[in-house]
């Protein structure tokens, strides 16, 4: 009779050790599975971050062709802007030596 008591109850805490493995093994595959999608995460967290800082790198480089081309364009207009005075006072030059002939 205890022998039966004692199987019976071995095969109770058996049944609990098993369901409590099953238990484990779940979260153990669930915990797998979060640490994938963590390195997932990560490796396209790397990913995003590296395509910023070459957007970045463009977009300083952009920037700073916008301020040459801006320079060249103000180069281009003063001298443009002496060019006309120059002609002008050519100009001038020249209707001052037709009134002395």
């Amino acid at each position: 009779r205890q022998r039966e008591k004692a199987n019976t109850q071995a095969a109770a805490r058996a049944e609990d050790l098993a369901q409590h493995l099953e238990q484990v093994q779940a979260e153990l595959q669930l915990t797998k599975q979060r640490e994938k999608a963590n390195s997932t995460a990560a490796l396209r967290v790397e990913e995003l971050t590296q395509q910023v800082e070459r957007l970045d790198g463009e977009l300083q480089l952009a920037r700073q062709r916008e301020r040459s081309a801006a320079a060249e364009a103000k180069r281009a207009q003063e001298l443009q802007d002496e060019l006309q005075l120059v002609a002008g006072q050519n100009d001038a030059g020249k209707k001052r030596e037709k009134l002395f002939e």
